[in-house]
């Protein structure tokens, strides 16, 4: 496993997470010019193949599903916090526990306010100028919007400032979650991840997503305790498998490839069609409960991650300069992605499919000009908006 010891963090998360946003941003991109991608033919077929359709069914759309992104974003978050909290229990600091909650908020609030607050003066200029070319308008007041860019998103599932902030809610809210559980986590029990899967079966009912915020910690668990939970059974079939998970390369890496193919199995798995190809396994489950969709995606998110704790070579390729960079800007390229789509993307794509007179390669087209927009534009954002909520946290808590 590919680690930072000096920063105590895990380099190929961060890649990670920029590869997920790239995901999130091609799921918006295809959902807004490609609809059957995610309603199947119930939408608009847009391709003379009917490619984008079966995008909405097919294995190999894991990249396209925007709701596993979102997961996986959920589960590495409990990853990281839980990994903080149990680095805090070995230095009884403590102390420090009620700065982070408040500062997690603020350095979330901060730029995801800000970008929205922009987004809300940008389409009325847009509107004055007539060069809102989707027409949209602001429904709120500006008074009211701010309410809802600093307070009521993040306390319940709200998309009023931008569509893709209603992740927030879960963000802000799966961070303590993953926080107290970290906490009442004892390091060294040898019935821990077992209290863990209870904690997701129980909490799989109430919210999915928080399913994998209990996962992304029983990950972290087992990541910190590894060598105590070997010890623990001995003599038994756990530490049996477990020596030659390490021991083995070549059963080890078959393990991470079966866990690899598991989460992005499971991460393809419609949002919304009721398919009736290899994922009909899944369809009695569904049928009771509409948003199994959500578990679904949870469990292959903390798949995906397990994975990389097996495949070194995978965890390195995505700790390289590229995927790191894209890691640094993660947050920042959730945050103006659907702005730009909004705001220019319709514009580009109409425009380019006239040109070229073919919607898939305007659509290709369109995707790269987008994409090179976007990369330069979040690096900038990190800059000033990212940072300067940084700016705040460290002038209200100096010593964190």
């Amino acid at each position: 496993m590919v680690t930072n010891m000096k920063k105590k963090r895990f380099t190929f998360l961060d890649g990670l997470k920029g590869f997920a946003c790239l995901g999130v941003f091609t799921h918006h991109f295809f959902l807004s010019f490609f609809p059957a991608s995610y309603f199947g033919t119930e939408a608009a077929v847009m391709t003379a193949s009917g490619f984008d359709a079966s995008l909405s069914v097919e294995p190999y759309s894991f990249f396209v599903n925007g709701n596993f992104w979102v997961c996986l974003f959920l589960v590495i978050s409990a990853f990281l916090l839980s990994n903080k909290i149990f680095q805090l229990k070995s230095k009884s600091a403590f102390d420090t526990l009620s700065e982070t909650l408040l500062k997690r908020y603020l350095r979330l609030m901060i730029p995801a306010a800000l970008i929205g607050v922009f987004s809300y003066f940008l389409t009325s200029l847009l509107t004055l100028t007539g060069l809102n070319y989707l027409g949209k308008i602001n429904t709120l007041s500006f008074p009211s919007f701010l309410y809802h860019a600093v307070v009521h998103m993040w306390i319940f599932v709200d998309s009023s400032v931008q569509g893709p902030f209603w992740m927030l809610h879960y963000l802000l809210f799966g961070s303590y979650l993953a926080i107290l559980i970290a906490l009442a986590t004892p390091l060294k029990n040898r019935w821990t991840p077992l209290i863990h899967l209870f904690l997701t079966a129980v909490l799989g009912i109430l919210n999915h997503y928080y399913a994998g915020i209990v996962l992304g910690v029983m990950i972290c668990y087992l990541y910190h305790c590894r060598t105590f939970l070997q010890n623990t059974y001995n003599n038994g079939f756990i530490n049996k498998i477990t020596i030659l998970l390490v021991q083995n390369r070549i059963l080890r890496d078959a393990a991470g490839i079966l866990l690899l193919l598991a989460g992005l199995f499971l991460g393809a798995y419609p949002s919304y069609v009721k398919p009736d190809n290899i994922y009909r396994i899944f369809n009695a489950y569904a049928f009771r409960d509409p948003d199994a969709y959500e578990l679904i995606h949870s469990i292959g998110a903390a798949c995906l991650l397990a994975s990389f704790f097996l495949l070194k070579e995978l965890a390195d390729f995505f700790s390289t300069k590229p995927f790191l960079f894209l890691g640094k800007i993660s947050f920042s390229i959730y945050l103006v992605h659907s702005m730009l789509l909004e705001h220019l993307g319709y514009f580009i794509m109409h425009k380019t499919n006239d040109l070229i007179g073919n919607y898939s390669y305007a659509g290709i087209l369109t995707y790269l000009i987008l994409l090179s927009l976007l990369l330069p534009l979040s690096l900038a954002c990190y800059y000033t908006v990212e940072r300067f909520g940084n700016w705040v946290c460290r002038k209200l808590f100096p010593g964190q």
